[in-house]
């Protein structure tokens, strides 16, 4: 049996998995909504300053699931979802 199908795939870096998670967000956003490009270019920002706060520690996942409830009464379940 070939050592190549026992390898264990490789995982993605957290910056490949942010790019991912990104482009599904964008494209599901755009393909629904029709936004204009001002609006576009408003989230992408919004967003690259999100992820900045978030590698840096500014700001967590925990804070952001909290805003989202507190302001928009918008519950995820994506914290429930992450228990291994």
């Amino acid at each position: 049996m070939s050592s190549k199908s026992s390898r264990r795939p490789r995982k993605w870096s957290r910056t490949e998995q942010m790019n991912a998670d990104l482009l599904v967000f964008v494209w599901a956003w755009v393909s629904t909504c029709h936004p204009g490009i001002a609006e576009i270019q408003a989230v992408k920002a919004e967003i690259l300053n999100v992820c900045e706060s978030v590698r840096t520690g500014r700001v967590t996942l925990a804070m952001i699931n909290r805003q989202l409830q507190d302001e928009f009464d918008l519950v995820t379940d994506w914290t429930r979802r992450n228990r291994s």
